[in-house]
């Protein structure tokens, strides 16, 4: 059986990995924030918001790596912060 796809499907094909990796710096910009938070509460609401948006970009495409590295990033620096 033959799949026919619009020329919206195929551009919104090509657009998953952008938004992967825009996801992703989000996440990662949120981790550096949430690094340089002195507050405990806030600093764990930055981490969450991150852990957020790590999870959408998995929901996107699971098979992309960038999702995975952000959270051992972010799992690394919720770690520095509790010693």
């Amino acid at each position: 059986m033959e799949q026919h796809f619009s020329s919206q499907d195929r551009e919104e094909d090509k657009a998953v990995p952008q938004r992967v990796q825009l996801l992703c710096a989000a996440a990662a910009f949120q981790t550096a924030q949430g690094r340089a938070e002195r507050d405990r509460g806030a600093r764990n609401e930055i981490f969450a918001r991150a852990a957020g948006l790590l999870t959408q970009a998995r929901a996107l495409d699971h098979r992309e790596l960038a999702p995975f590295l952000g959270s051992a990033q972010l799992a690394l620096a919720k770690v520095r912060h509790t010693w």
